[in-house]
């Protein structure tokens, strides 16, 4: 888990340091809005990665689960 949570942070960095850069050069004021985008992808990225794709992947093997139990009836 905290493996996952590192690789989030270090590709919501890298991601939002490129867009940064080429969309507003790199000076001080990109600084700050680099953290500011940062800090607002990680979140979301964060909280997809922990609570939401934990669940849908629980549902989708339920739901495949349940597609071998009527393919292959005991």
């Amino acid at each position: 888990m905290v493996k996952k949570i590192g690789q989030n942070l270090l590709v919501t960095c890298v991601i939002t340091f490129t867009l940064t850069g080429i969309n507003i050069g790199l000076s001080n004021f990109a600084l700050n809005v680099w953290l500011r985008s940062w800090l607002i992808a990680a979140s979301i990225s964060l909280f997809m990665n922990l609570f939401l794709l934990p669940k849908l992947a629980l549902k989708n093997k339920k739901k495949r689960k349940q597609r071998q139990i009527t393919k292959h009836p005991s």
